[in-house]
């Protein structure tokens, strides 16, 4: 994939697994990187839609 290129892991929540509101996107995963601290400190602005169920 080329530099230029940004991969987005999104999980669209429509069963309100994630939170109460139902049909949110919530971010997962950027270019592969998936801790959620480490995301939440490179996009704060989306911090309170970073969520993982899973980590490994």
């Amino acid at each position: 994939m080329p530099d230029a290129v940004t991969a987005v892991g999104v999980v669209y929540d429509f069963h309100d697994v994630y939170s109460d509101k139902r049909g949110r996107a919530h971010l997962v995963n950027v270019d592969g990187t998936h801790d959620v601290s480490v995301l939440e400190s490179q996009y704060p602005a989306l911090a309170d839609r970073i969520q993982r169920l899973w980590t490994y």
